[in-house]
Formats: structure tokens, C-alpha cells, sequence
């Protein structure tokens, strides 16, 4: 007995299984942080998803013998930035990270990178949606010029009951997505970091602003003794010229 093509295609298709195209974008509302806005660390960090990982569409195990497919860089994104920003003083989405960009030079500190690797199953027979799924979410963190400072890794898992994956197919992903998001936010918070290069003039300039105040205060008090009597014009100006010369 001879198969047409298209009755190959149909036994193949129910011998393997379909992929059914699933959300697991995360809640922002889930995304939230203990921390005040002062307690965010004072860093401007840019985050990079490339044009390809947006695009890169991801097959994982469902149940009944079917698969899943989602996009797991796109899903994640604004959930992703919500995150950082519980984190940082300052998020801004890049799209570039090209070293010889002089407003990446001038206005980040530190540029962030997701790395997100998937997988999914079911303990259901009969229907598709995955009741677990597990996102390990790598945040590489590097210099602008490429360095690499530390890659701190999360693992979030997610699950959903019978009843819950039948009336939002994704849930169980955008649990997992949630939970990796949320333990990096605690990574990153803890995580060791260089120095702002900022931050040596910032503390130069508090210096002196307080340096200027003190001579300020210095010289008030002399004019102060001055008028008082307590000293002459020779001694004023004397000792108004070894203030003045300290500076």
C-alpha cells in the first residue's frame, strides 16, 4: 500500500507531536523589590539583548507527546528591566554595545547581558500545556570596554496544577521566569563590583567643597577678632594671608 505525501505528513505529525506557541512573559507586579529607592546601587547600568535572541524561538516538552515553543529573550524583557531597576539607580535598554560608541563611554557604568537556557515537561497524558519548566538565567555583568566582571547564574523554577495550565498555557514558564528573576535581583544587589570611575572625582570634590567651607569659616572668625579688638590690622592681615595661602 503506497502514502501519499500528505498522509505521511499527518501519521508523522501524530507519531511526534506539535509544538503550540505559549507566553511566559513574567508579571512586573511579581518583580518587586524590599528595598527602598536609597538602598539602589548607585550605579547607570545599560542591559543588551541582541536583535537574534529576541528572534530566537525556543521548542521544549509539553505534555501528551506534544511540544512547546515560545521566545524566551522576548518574553522576559520587560520583566528583565523592572528587575534591574529594583537593583540600580539607573536602566537603560541598549542597542548597541559597541566599544568606540562614545555615549555608551559617557553615560554607563556597567552593561548587563541575559543568557537563558529552558526546559519543560508535564505529568499530564492527555494535554499539552507543561506543568513545570525551569529557566537558568546567567547575568553577565561587564565593563563598556568588555571586561568581563562577574557572571552571577539564578535558576528559577515554575509549576502548575491540571486545572491552571488549561486556562493559561504559559503559567508554569512565567513562574519559572519569575523565581530566576527574582533570586538574580538578590545576586545582584550582593554581588562584588569595581569601583564607579566617577566616584575618585566625586569624593575629590567633597573634599575640597569642604575644604573651601572650613577656610571660609576660618577667615569670618578672623574679621570677627578683628572687629572685636582683640587683634590689630598687621596681625588681620597677617594671619588672612597664611589662610589664603593654604589654599
Amino acid at each position: 500500500m503506497k502514502l501519499n505525501c500528505s498522509a505521511i505528513m499527518v501519521i508523522s505529525a501524530l507519531l511526534t507531536g506539535c509544538a503550540h506557541p505559549i507566553i511566559i512573559s513574567p508579571d512586573e507586579q511579581k518583580i518587586s523589590s524590599n528595598l527602598s529607592s536609597n538602598d539602589n546601587r548607585e550605579y547607570t547600568v545599560g542591559y543588551y539583548i541582541s536583535p537574534k535572541d529576541k528572534a530566537l524561538e525556543v521548542t521544549t516538552l509539553g505534555g501528551g507527546g506534544d511540544n512547546v515553543r515560545y521566545y524566551p529573550y522576548r518574553d522576559i524583557e520587560k520583566g528583565y528591566k523592572a528587575m534591574l531597576s529594583n537593583v540600580f539607580v539607573s536602566v537603560t535598554k541598549l542597542d548597541s554595545i559597541d566599544k568606540s560608541d562614545s555615549q555608551l563611554q559617557n553615560k554607563i557604568d556597567l552593561i548587563l547581558t541575559p543568557k537563558i537556557i529552558t526546559t519543560s515537561g508535564s505529568t499530564g497524558f492527555f494535554t499539552w500545556p507543561p506543568t513545570n519548566f525551569s529557566v537558568d538565567l546567567t547575568n553577565t555583568i561587564t565593563s563598556v570596554d568588555g571586561k568581563i566582571i562577574s557572571e552571577p547564574r539564578a535558576v528559577g523554577t515554575g509549576g502548575a496544577s491540571t486545572s491552571e495550565k488549561l486556562s493559561e498555557h504559559g503559567i508554569a514558564g512565567r513562574r519559572a521566569i519569575e523565581d530566576a528573576l527574582l533570586k538574580s535581583q538578590v545576586m545582584l544587589f550582593n554581588v562584588e563590583l569595581p569601583q564607579k570611575k566617577n566616584s575618585t572625582n566625586l569624593v575629590k570634590s567633597a573634599k575640597k567643597e569642604s575644604s573651601d567651607a572650613s577656610i571660609l569659616e576660618r577667615l569670618k572668625s578672623l574679621k570677627e577678632l578683628k572687629d572685636s579688638g582683640l587683634i590689630n590690622e598687621e596681625e588681620f592681615k597677617s594671619k588672612k594671608k597664611e589662610i589664603i595661602e593654604s589654599l
